[in-house]
């Protein structure tokens, strides 16, 4: 089994959910890198990104994962947005075994609008037709950083979590 195992995909697809319930079948320790920002900065993602930008929140996302390197036993919660920085992609192939979520658009947009809190999509115009565009221009980066691929669609956490014990073959 990998060291960590890193949960990515976009908004929506139940990365914090099925990370929480996969820390406790593995008795593995749970890290939800929005939360480590938001930490280590003391700042809300939302208030990074409305004051500083986006890019300022990618920046401290890339330095919470960098202090990432070099634990063991730990479930990866990570942000949707993870992929857009290419070291980022080959820093989480090397430190955990990478599983994408994925789900049906229909599902994701549901999620997303009962979620709420979503800042990327706040203040468009057209949040639906956001979430395709980001969507799309993600995919092909999802799937170069991913080892393996779960559709979460119409699954509880429970069930994404024994998908993912059963494809990474790893025991409770």
């Amino acid at each position: 089994m990998a060291d960590n195992i890193a949960l990515i995909g976009f908004m929506g697809v139940g990365k914090s959910a099925v990370g929480q319930e996969l820390a406790e079948l593995l008795d593995m320790r749970y890290v939800d890198l929005d939360e480590e920002v938001e930490r280590r900065s003391g700042r809300t993602v939302a208030d990074i990104i409305g004051n500083d930008g986006e890019d300022a929140f990618r920046k401290e996302e890339h330095d919470a994962l960098m202090a990432m390197k070099g634990v063991r036993g730990h479930i990866i919660s990570c942000g949707g947005g993870i992929v857009l920085r290419d070291d980022n992609i080959r820093l989480l192939r090397r430190i955990a075994m990478v599983v994408l979520l994925t789900a049906r658009p229909e599902e994701l947009i549901k999620r997303i609008e009962t979620d709420g809190g979503r800042p990327l999509l706040e203040g468009t115009g057209d949040p639906l037709a956001r979430s395709e565009q980001m969507i799309t221009e993600r995919m092909p980066r999802y799937r170069r950083t991913a080892h393996h691929i779960v559709d979460t669609s119409g699954l509880d956490p429970g069930q994404v979590a024994a998908r993912i014990i059963d494809i990474v073959g790893v025991s409770p």
